[in-house]
C-alpha cells in the first residue's frame, strides 16, 4: 500500500471507515477467494454489481435451468441458491454438493457435478431437439 493511502487503512482498521468506503475511496480493493488470492478489482466493479439483481432476473428465464449449490460455500449461501431456484420458472433442477466454490479442486465433488450437469443437458437438450 502506498503512504498516501495509509490513513485510509489505520482509520478502517479503528471501525471508522467500512470496508465499502476504503473501496470507493482507493478505487480499488483486494480480495481473495478460493479461485483467487489478493485480486484487485475496481470499484467500478462493484458500482456494476448494484446493478444487477439476480433474483429479480431468475423469474424470467426462458430455458431449463440447474442451480448448483456447494454446503461448504462461503462465496454463495444455500439460502441464496434455493431461492433463485425457487424463484426460477420450471423447468429446473436445484442440486447440492458437499463442497466449496471451489469444487473444481476436488475430483470426487468435480465428477459428480459434472455427472449432474451433463444428465441435465441431455435430458434438457435432447427434448429441445426432438422437439425442433
Amino acid at each position: 500500500m502506498g503512504s498516501q493511502h495509509g490513513w485510509l487503512h489505520s482509520a478502517r482498521f479503528r471501525g471508522k471507515i467500512s470496508r465499502q468506503e476504503t473501496w470507493r475511496s482507493l478505487g480499488w480493493q483486494e480480495f481473495s477467494n478460493d479461485h483467487f488470492q489478493g485480486i484487485r478489482l475496481p470499484y467500478s466493479f462493484y458500482l456494476d454489481r448494484q446493478s444487477y439483481h439476480a433474483r429479480q432476473e431468475a423469474p424470467k428465464l426462458a430455458i431449463p435451468s440447474l442451480f448448483i449449490a456447494g454446503t461448504h460455500d462461503r462465496s454463495v449461501s444455500l439460502e441464496d441458491i434455493r431461492e433463485m431456484a425457487a424463484l426460477a420458472p420450471q423447468p429446473t433442477s436445484y442440486e447440492e454438493f458437499a463442497t466449496t466454490h471451489g469444487y473444481h479442486k476436488y475430483p470426487e465433488a468435480l465428477r459428480a457435478i459434472n455427472n449432474t450437469t451433463v444428465t441435465f443437458f441431455k435430458k434438457y437438450l435432447t427434448s429441445e431437439i426432438n422437439n425442433a
